[in-house]
């Protein structure tokens, strides 16, 4: 279950708990559509308001050979890793903060959290463990940072981000840089 690139790190942008809009085409789709009979998440209620104090659950997975794959069955699509248990549980986090953030910004509906009792009968458990994961949407609000940019430099991002865009270019270029 380890989604990792040739240098052994996770290579999906979801393993390091930054999830972007387009990476959740997928749970669009299972949303608007309803994807089988696992499709916990078209049978509950949403809310587009969460609260600070909910908590999902997560299926954590460990493959021979792999990282702890981390999954949760009420977010289709919101999936994170991690080489020690204690690094897969801190990426769940960041991935539940990311995934939830990217739902609400796009004005799409964030299911309310599963019940232990409600997925003591999900087809998709197996042999997974479960745990709890605290929505934490603090991991993700953005932070003013003061940085020094040779002015060179600064000019030629101007150039290719146009105005006002400058937090959203060097953003861009961090998780493009740290997607490996």
């Amino acid at each position: 279950m380890g989604a990792e690139a040739g240098n052994g790190k996770p290579s999906s942008l979801h393993a390091s708990g930054q999830v972007r809009a387009d990476d959740c085409s997928a749970s669009q789709e299972r949303l608007a559509g309803g994807h089988g009979q696992g499709n916990r998440a078209a049978e509950r209620p949403f809310d587009l308001e969460v609260k600070n104090t909910d908590s999902y659950i997560a299926y954590l997975r460990k493959d021979s050979g792999s990282d702890y794959g981390v999954e949760f069955p009420d977010l289709p699509g919101c999936f994170s890793a991690g080489s020690t248990m204690e690094e897969a549980k801190a990426m769940a986090a960041e991935a539940l903060a990311g995934h939830v953030s990217v739902q609400q910004a796009e004005g799409l509906p964030v299911p309310a959290p599963s019940t232990m009792d409600q997925l003591a009968s999900d087809p998709n458990r197996g042999d997974a463990v479960l745990f709890l994961v605290d929505l934490d949407p603090s991991l993700l609000k953005a932070e003013r940072v003061n940085v020094m940019i040779p002015r060179h430099l600064l000019g030629r991002i101007d150039a290719v981000a146009g105005s006002g865009n400058r937090s959203r270019f060097l953003v861009e270029a961090a998780e493009q840089r740290l997607a490996g």
